[in-house]
């Protein structure tokens, strides 16, 4: 329903939420992308065997930030703030409604 009513009446468009009344376009993709960056930068860094501080971790595990990193690092790849908007939202609907936040392990088998 969500991806529907943006595809046809835009509903989470920056302009539609508000959003530029307290930030404009430009300053707010600018912000986007940097959370993007970070987030990609994190998992490069995880990958590398980096070790996360413990107040970056603490940090990087509050909700409003994780949607932050995810909402950035979906703009930075898609270049469309509605469809980084609805991935992100997409997740946490999926992880915290859907799933009741039950988690399992990434497991990774051979090929």
């Amino acid at each position: 329903m969500l991806i529907y009513y943006d595809i046809n009446y835009s509903s989470f468009s920056i302009k539609n939420l508000g959003v530029n009344k307290v930030i404009s376009n430009s300053k707010f993709n600018y912000l986007l992308r940097v959370f993007g960056a970070y987030g990609i930068i994190q998992i490069l860094a995880q990958d590398l065997g980096l070790k996360t501080g413990y107040l970056q971790r603490e940090i990087t595990q509050s909700k409003p930030i994780q949607f932050l990193l995810f909402f950035g690092t979906a703009y930075a790849i898609t270049n469309d703030r509605s469809e980084a908007f609805i991935g992100a939202i997409i997740y946490f609907i999926l992880k915290y409604g859907v799933s009741n936040n039950k988690t399992s392990t990434v497991c990774f088998e051979d090929v």
